[in-house]
């Protein structure tokens, strides 16, 4: 008999094709992931992945399996958003999704005004570059930075958050001043890894520099953030994250080709949970004070 719980490891390791970002996504570690996929092909006497060097890839009987088990995913999903949406009451659990850098500075305030409003709601907060399954209830509520959002999330964009090519000033003493963007040539870059979301600043800046350059990647913006601040290199940060610090410097200003777009989402089904549409409706209205939008657009 298969176990659903194999089941589920085994859809999220075919929709990302790797264990390791299957694991970010189960919040498990790469040999629990490994063992689950090994366990259903043993119990099930047949082999459901090739491993290649760039990926896991479905064979044949994985492909037979993944049609029958994406429709099962499919319904268990429906199921607990029906179940949800007869909450209609504004107490509980609101779990919110973001990442550390809005975190870091942004958010908070935000977190606090809703509290205060709603003293009834607890709120779990999930950190995290990547998005997580709002359909599956590992969050109620994104906030993130997209220019195109899910197809099955629904919001609004609360802010356009501007980007800036940052540097320490002991880095700018030993290293200099690049003068312009064929400079950062000559430069130590640190940058994001594949696995973080795609902004246009981030690919504005490797299209001026190479592997080379780069010294340091990471999965984190706050990770940048640190390395950038201990002069290990220079790297793109949005500006409410490197303005407020005194041991930066914005290399280059923030211009119209250096933005990202900041979003409060959540999944269609759950737009009528009162808990989820208070918190959408505060973060559109707290979001829009000019003063805000001052700081995150980088007009500081």
């Amino acid at each position: 008999m298969i176990n659903w719980d194999d089941l589920y490891y085994f859809v999220v390791v075919s929709r990302t094709g790797n264990l390791s970002r299957a694991a970010r996504v189960l919040n498990v570690n790469h040999s629990t992931v490994f063992r689950r996929i090994a366990g259903l092909e043993s119990s099930l006497g047949l082999r459901l992945f090739d491993r290649k060097s760039e990926g896991y890839e479905l064979t044949e009987a994985g492909k037979i399996i993944m049609e029958v088990a994406s429709q099962v995913d499919a319904d268990i999903s429906a199921l607990n958003l029906r179940l949800t949406d007869q909450d209609h009451q504004l107490s509980g659990t609101l779990r919110i999704t973001t990442t550390d850098a809005l975190m870091a500075n942004f958010l908070p305030p935000h977190l606090l005004s809703f509290r205060q409003k709603y003293p009834n709601v607890e709120i779990e907060l999930i950190s995290g570059d990547n998005f997580f399954n709002l359909a599956k209830r590992e969050a109620d509520v994104a906030l993130r930075l997209c220019r195109n959002p899910p197809q099955e999330l629904i919001g609004e964009k609360i802010a356009t958050l501007g980007w800036a090519l940052y540097a320490s000033n002991s880095y700018l003493t030993e290293h200099g001043t690049p003068d312009s963007p064929e400079d950062l040539a000559k430069h130590f870059i640190v940058c994001g890894d594949e696995s973080m979301p795609q902004i246009t600043a981030n690919s504005w800046l490797r299209s001026y520099t190479s592997e080379e350059a780069v010294v340091l990647r990471s999965n984190s913006t706050m990770n940048i953030f640190s390395a950038i601040k201990a002069g290990i290199g220079m790297g793109m940060l949005p500006c409410h994250l490197g303005e407020p610090e005194p041991t930066l410097k914005a290399v280059f200003p923030p211009g119209s080709a250096l933005t990202s777009d900041l979003w409060v989402l959540t999944h269609n089904t759950l737009r009528k949970t009162a808990v989820v549409s208070a918190f959408m409706e505060h973060m559109i209205n707290s979001a829009s004070e000019e003063s805000e939008k001052r700081l995150i657009s980088g007009e500081l």
